[in-house]
């Protein structure tokens, strides 16, 4: 056998020693090519090709936008002109009228209030509890806050002197008394204060989806105030 193996190509040798038989594991002698072949191999893996990556250096103020110049965003406000002072808790949404003129606001301490947009000054204020009591409710929730005045809103047309908060589940519609002439405050009225409608314009059992409460005791009075509720507009729960 061993001569066969002998004139065999290497390549088709299989194992590169002819086995051999021993009668113990301590008559095994040592690998002769133990030595060599390690050598070999540590000096296929220090001559094995290796490829150079360059490493990418990207400047991090390149990744930043471009500002422009202050010079070219004027004019804008530099310096505060006007603070509106009065509510007492943070304001959740505001309305400019038409006009110009006025600014109603709403905030967390349930009130509405009206400014005069060049001065600042507060004109007048709704409470929570003024709200709420055109329907018989408290104006605070289950936790015993107020309810929140969540937004605001004038009439379209500056000659209608109508201001609309929500306040919860209710919507409330307010006589601005203001900067308007009595024909301006009658058409208001008329509108908000119209005969209700028939009984029978519902079928019959069927309840309509809100009420409509209008304050006629605040609407006869001669002397107009600032700011008026002449309708509660109420979501009905089912």
């Amino acid at each position: 056998p061993g001569s066969v193996w002998h004139k065999r190509d290497k390549s088709r040798r299989g194992l590169n020693f002819i086995p051999r038989k021993h009668s113990a594991m301590r008559e095994i002698p040592a690998y002769k090519k133990f030595f060599v072949e390690r050598f070999e191999r540590c000096l296929d893996l220090y001559l094995c090709p290796r490829v150079q990556k360059k490493r990418t250096w990207v400047d991090p103020n390149s990744l930043l936008p471009q500002l422009p110049d202050k010079r070219d965003l004027e004019p804008y406000p530099k310096r505060l002109s006007i603070v509106y002072h009065g509510h007492k808790a943070p304001v959740r949404c505001v309305a400019v009228a038409p006009s110009g003129q006025f600014m109603a606001s709403g905030s967390e301490d349930g009130s509405l209030r009206l400014w005069e947009v060049r001065s600042g000054r507060c004109l007048g204020t709704l409470s929570h509890t003024e709200l709420a009591s055109l329907v018989g409710g408290t104006g605070v929730d289950t936790d015993g806050a107020p309810i929140v005045v969540s937004a605001v809103a004038f009439h379209p047309h500056a000659d209608t002197p109508l201001l609309f908060a929500a306040a919860g589940s209710d919507l409330f519609v307010v006589e601005v008394g203001v900067a308007c002439d009595e024909s301006a405050r009658a058409r208001a009225r008329a509108m908000c204060l119209h005969p209700p409608a028939a009984a029978d314009a519902l079928p019959t059992g069927e309840q309509p989806v809100v009420q409509w409460v209008r304050n006629h005791a605040a609407a006869s009075r001669s002397a107009p105030s600032v700011l008026t509720p002449l309708v509660t507009v109420r979501h009905s729960h089912t």
